[in-house]
């Protein structure tokens, strides 16, 4: 069972240590996108060897709320997982995608 072990409160993130099986992982939580182009960056430079070897696993999810009368509703969030680093993208309140993700996606 996943625990919450840390949370760091920022004024345009949070960040949440979870300890799955006995592995920390750190989760951000924002809508905002700088902080997203940061993490994206900093994620693929940790995993650059990945990169290289054309290796690199990304986990993806995207979850939205059917809307009423919507046959195709846009999605609220966006998470990835890239090793030990996730990222929760709460798209409902971003004002934009950061360019980086677009074309990392």
């Amino acid at each position: 069972m996943p625990s919450i072990v840390d949370r760091k409160r920022f004024n345009t993130h949070d960040v949440y240590t979870v300890n799955l099986h006995g592995n920390e992982i750190k989760v951000t939580v924002t809508a905002v996108a700088s902080v997203v182009r940061k993490w994206l960056h900093s994620a693929l430079f940790f995993r650059r060897r990945y990169i290289r070897q054309n290796r690199l696993i990304v986990g993806l999810g995207v979850q939205w709320s059917p809307g009423a009368g919507i046959l195709d509703p846009p999605a609220d969030t966006l998470q990835l997982c890239i090793g030990r680093r996730c990222l929760i993208f709460q798209l409902a309140h971003a004002t934009y995608v950061p360019k980086n993700l677009q074309n990392f996606l």
